[in-house]
């Protein structure tokens, strides 16, 4: 019997130290699931605008003061299994 995996809405966020300097570290966010590749990609075709906006306010706020956040990837990726 064959599975289906399912997709993930993918972010990818740089972080930048408040003297500039970005950090060789960035943050991965799997912030939604889909069925199939092509509802997760309809979906960013429909929202990435929404996402950049919302989406880097909203890790903004996961980081301490004075450092800033970047979105540098949206996509989708496949669901790991668990």
């Amino acid at each position: 019997m064959l599975t289906s995996k399912a997709f993930m809405l993918f972010l990818a966020f740089s972080v930048t130290e408040p003297d500039g300097n970005v950090m060789e570290e960035t943050f991965h966010v799997m912030a939604k699931r889909f069925d199939t590749a092509g509802d997760c990609t309809d979906f960013v075709r429909s929202w990435g605008d929404t996402i950049k906006t919302r989406g880097l306010s909203a890790a903004q706020d996961l980081v301490k003061d004075k450092y800033t956040i970047d979105l540098i990837s949206i996509g989708c990726t496949q669901e790991r299994k668990k």
